[in-house]
């Protein structure tokens, strides 16, 4: 994209995000501005919908299982599955896909600093609090800090 630029060349930022050099554009940024909306929803909505309606599916044939140890089990993974998905396209559609009058260049620098450094922290703890043995580790060490404050 080739467009002059006018304003500050700073950009309140993290990461070099296109969002936020549109808004330092001397020109009409609409055209832009929609390409941005058209890729985030070919991008962001179409993986999530076959994202969401393929777990649709697996809820469902979960639910349908006699077993409730297996039952419980597959929610389990399931839900931690979920989980990831949400904290990976959830701050990237609020980002993207808000109307240009609630821009918040601080609430983009939250949402980017989540969706690119919280969410792969997270991952090893979502799935690690799966395994019992874990838990029980961070119970024993929660309560022997607790005990000792």
């Amino acid at each position: 994209m080739y467009f002059p630029i006018c304003g500050s060349k700073e950009i309140p930022h993290f990461l070099c995000e296109v969002m936020a050099i549109l808004k330092l554009a001397c020109e009409d940024i609409s055209a832009y501005e929609k390409a941005v909306v058209m890729t985030s929803i070919i991008l962001l909505l179409i993986p999530l919908s076959l994202i969401m309606s393929s777990y649709a599916l697996i809820f469902l044939a979960i639910l349908c299982t006699n077993s409730p140890e297996g039952r419980n089990k597959a929610l389990a993974t399931g839900s931690s599955h979920l989980t990831v998905v949400i904290l990976y396209f959830g701050p990237a559609m609020l980002v993207y896909m808000k109307p240009n009058s609630h821009y918040s260049p601080k609430l983009d620098q939250v949402l980017f600093m989540r969706g690119a450094v919280l969410t792969p922290m997270m991952n090893p703890l979502i799935y690690s609090l799966r395994n019992k043995e874990v838990v029980c580790a961070w119970q024993t060490m929660l309560g022997c800090c607790l005990t000792s404050v």
